[in-house]
């Protein structure tokens, strides 16, 4: 399509006529647009193929091994869908947004781990004293109920699991301090994929039996993390 050809197209009347040239240069392309005869878009467009892996090189959507370690950490009884796993491990930073990533995910596993920590916390304070209500003392360290569910607490516990290689977010960012609150929003992500997969009592089961117990304990982990800060 020439330049002669589009000034013709718009002489002969038609509303919009949008025209693309595209010249590799190296790994981006030159990008131009007319519409109605005027150029409105001249720049440079990146190859695809440099941003759609993630800082472990791993290319976007990822295989058997990518879903390995977070099948190990949900086990059978909590297992979710291949494409809500990869929701769960793709940050918005990612792919500029264009692929489905895990920010609401994310916001709903939050809430139900900081209610469930806490829930764990006022029950544990009460024992032995006499302030306590129906086996409950809410009486307690604010700040040590925050750390449970806290970026550093979370990035850890997905250190652990092993899952910081199958996330896909944007390679600029690392070495830059980054990871720390994009592992802390996967975990997160991850236990609100159990909550809209299998719902909140088996969702609750999940943070009681994985992240409040065993290897993967936030309370070990922020005990470890934070024994002189809160």
């Amino acid at each position: 399509m020439t330049l002669q050809f589009v000034r013709q197209a718009v002489r002969a009347g038609r509303a919009t006529l949008a025209r693309q040239q595209l010249a590799m240069t190296g790994s981006r392309r030159t990008l131009v647009v007319v519409r109605n005869g005027q150029t409105v878009v001249r720049g440079l467009k990146k190859d695809e193929a440099l941003y759609m892996k993630n800082p472990h090189g791993i290319e976007y959507p990822g295989n058997a091994e990518t879903f390995a370690p977070l099948q190990e950490l949900l086990g059978s009884e909590y297992a979710l869908p291949e494409e809500l796993m990869l929701q769960a491990l793709t940050h918005k930073s990612f792919a500029h947004g264009k692929k489905p990533y895990n920010e609401r995910l994310a916001i709903l596993g939050k809430q139900l781990l900081r209610m469930e920590t806490g829930r764990a916390t006022a029950q544990s304070a009460a024992q032995g004293t006499q302030e306590s209500i129906n086996g409950h003392n809410f009486d307690v360290n604010e700040r040590a109920i925050e750390l449970l569910s806290s970026s550093p607490t979370l990035s850890q516990v997905c250190r652990l699991a092993k899952l910081e290689k199958s996330i896909f977010w944007r390679p600029a960012d690392a070495g830059k301090g980054g990871e720390t609150t994009i592992y802390s929003t996967s975990m997160s992500a991850v236990v609100g994929a159990v909550l809209l997969q299998h719902g909140a009592e088996r969702a609750i089961e999940f943070i009681r039996s994985r992240l409040m117990a065993g290897p993967y304990s936030v309370f070990d982990i922020s005990n470890q993390l934070f024994v002189d800060t809160a």
